[in-house]
């Protein structure tokens, strides 16, 4: 007696050990960190957590099924679909396949009848209660893996709640059906879980209810028929252009000046430029896509603009002209801010406007921000344009110039270039000059040409096209320059669902290495991930407020991977004489990741977690 319950305690405990060790390993450990702190552990390869679970599970099942051959095979069927559906965002390279999926759908479908067959007690049921469990389990089933899917995706709370109570709830009924006995620990389980339904859908009603500015603004803009902006683009040493658009073609102006205060008197005391410190004045034709240039600014010098539309004043905006030197400044990248589907929408919300209200209160020493693209679903619908990426990021674009790198979801379309000034007469790649710095973007859109959610032309680039050869050039002189940092879409490493792109590291990496390019910026995989390779550090930083997905890196196509983390972020980036460091920025403002960079022709490069 004593030595059957000594082994039932080791069979429990190892079970709990399997299940700890499953859920220690990525992604289950960003998902659930109240578990266990990630770098208490040793990292351990993918396959083993999977593996002990498996086994650990099927002793604890033996002595549970108390030997029963045709039972335990029955139960051990039961379970290889949920470790299945459990291992497959640790394991996506192998269980992401269409083959395992119809595995995992046939197992489920089989096992309540498996169970059927081999319990005695089940047998001993009438049909119709046997029919309602065999439903049950399947609706149990299916249940269970849209939860996982939820899970992964961080879904909201209302939704993956929700699903989460009829889980247990089809779990409980489930058992039941099948001639248990439901006690006390199966009616708190319950209650636990109403409980917990009920808090997501308060959350519903008390979140969300603070006013920003750009709820103050509203009414401001309604009466000044403002669609989008005004925002900030093009900064350069001694100018900057500010755009708007309005919801019909009306003459507009621009005001600035270095003195707040003198946007604010009745009287504007006018002059010839704002850098004598006095008030500027442009107007602007009667457009809907309003974009005015203010010349002759002071270098590194702080100004105050207002926007005047329809005869009604908008809030002051303010903005710092470009400067060239070794003063360390700090710049941001996020990207792939764009929503999905409409109904994607009611499970997993668009963090865009979180990710900017994360920039401007933990990275607001930054000079400008580069989006590295897909900032809408789809580029050639207006609305989606005004929803997506103005309504949302209206505050942070105000008042800090976003540099526009093109992606797919882009499309090519007209509304990119009407919306963005750059400084090239092909406004698909352009450069900029900031402090010791070069700024390169590039057009490597990803996806194929004839995509659902790809552009209808891809912008050539291989040797001998307008983007190479100006590439080339413009890496040529930029040699005087202390950094060197490029941007474009689709990295050409990267372990996501998305994957990198072959040709850009075919066709651009030599040209990175000659001209000793420091770090390249891309997005694409709606992640953060770190590359090294030849003293030149890849980030993809793709956690911009579009659908997150928690997977372990997939390592085949990208070896020189170095961390990885599916979670909503901006990359902060402090640029000294000596170095830079690139820090990783969730929503909660904690840097879960960074990469120092000192020196530049033989870098020391030191990651942090």
């Amino acid at each position: 007696m004593n030595s059957t319950r000594y082994i039932i305690w080791i069979t429990n405990l190892s079970f709990a050990a399997g299940l700890l060790l499953f859920f220690y390993t990525r992604p289950y450990v960003d998902l659930l960190p109240f578990l266990v702190l990630h770098r208490w552990l040793p990292v351990l390869p993918p396959i083993v957590p999977p593996l002990f679970l498996f086994a650990v599970t099927a002793l604890w099942l033996w002595f549970r099924t108390k030997g029963k051959r045709l039972l335990f095979l029955a139960v051990i069927a039961s379970f290889l679909p949920v470790l299945i559906t459990l291992s497959a965002p640790i394991l996506p390279e192998v269980l992401f396949d269409r083959q395992w999926f119809l595995i995992t759908i046939v197992l489920f479908i089989l096992s309540p009848i498996f169970i059927t067959i081999a319990s005695p007690l089940i047998r001993k049921l009438n049909v119709c209660r046997i029919a309602l469990f065999i439903l049950s389990a399947w609706l149990l089933s299916f249940s269970f893996m849209f939860f996982v899917f939820l899970l992964m995706s961080r879904a909201n709370a209302l939704p993956l709640s929700a699903t989460f109570a009829l889980v247990t709830g089809l779990s409980v009924l489930t058992y039941s059906l099948s001639g248990g006995k439901c006690g006390f620990t199966s009616k708190l389980l319950i209650m636990a879980n109403v409980i917990l339904f009920l808090a997501a859908i308060a959350q519903l009603f008390f979140t969300g209810n603070a006013k920003t500015s750009d709820d103050i603004e509203e009414p401001l803009r309604k009466a000044a028929l403002i669609t989008a902006g005004p925002y900030l683009q093009n900064m350069q040493k001694t100018s900057i252009t500010i755009l708007w658009e309005t919801t019909t073609p009306l003459p507009g102006k621009v005001i600035v000046s270095p003195r707040k205060e003198a946007l604010l008197s009745p009287e504007i005391e006018q002059g010839d430029s704002p850098a004598e410190g006095q008030c500027i004045t442009v107007e602007s034709p009667s457009v809907t896509i309003h974009e005015v240039t203010i010349n002759n600014l002071a270098e590194n010098t702080p100004y105050y603009y207002r926007v005047v539309s329809n005869g009604v004043g908008l809030e002051i905006g303010s903005f710092r002209t470009a400067y060239e030197g070794s003063e360390p400044f700090d710049f941001v990248v996020y990207g792939d801010s764009q929503e999905m589907f409409d109904w994607a929408e009611y499970l997993v919300r668009n963090r865009h406007k979180e990710v900017c209200n994360s920039i401007l209160t933990n990275s607001p020493q930054a000079q400008f921000v580069v989006h590295v693209g897909d900032m809408t679903f789809l580029g050639n619908e207006h609305e989606r344009w005004i929803r997506e990426f103005f309504g949302r990021a209206g505050e942070l674009i105000r008042n800090t110039v976003v540099w526009p790198v093109i992606g797919n979801h882009e499309l090519n379309a007209s509304w990119y270039f009407d919306y963005f000034s750059l400084p090239n007469a092909d406004e698909h790649y352009y450069s900029f000059d900031y402090g010791n710095s070069r700024f390169i973007v590039l057009a490597v859109e990803g996806y194929a040409v004839g995509h659902e959610y790809g552009p209808p032309t891809r912008t050539p680039m291989e040797p001998g096209s307008p983007q190479y050869e100006w590439l080339k050039k413009t890496l040529e002189n930029s040699q005087d320059k202390t950094w060197r940092f490029v941007f474009f879409h689709q990295s050409p490493f990267a372990s996501g669902i998305e994957g990198g792109y072959t040709p850009a590291s075919k066709i651009f990496e030599p040209l990175f290495e000659q001209y000793h390019v420091n770090a390249v910026f891309s997005g694409h995989d709606h992640l953060h991930e770190v590359s090294i390779k030849d003293n030149i550090v890849y980030i993809v930083t793709g956690g911009g407020g579009g659908p997150v997905f928690s997977l372990q890196p997939d390592l085949r196509h990208n070896p020189y991977s170095c961390y990885f983390k599916a979670t909503w972020h901006h990359c902060n980036v402090h640029i000294a004489d000596d170095g830079f460091e690139i820090k990783a920025i969730d929503l909660k403002g904690r840097v879960f990741h960074s990469v120092k960079v000192i020196g530049n022709y033989s870098p020391n490069i030191t990651l942090q977690e």
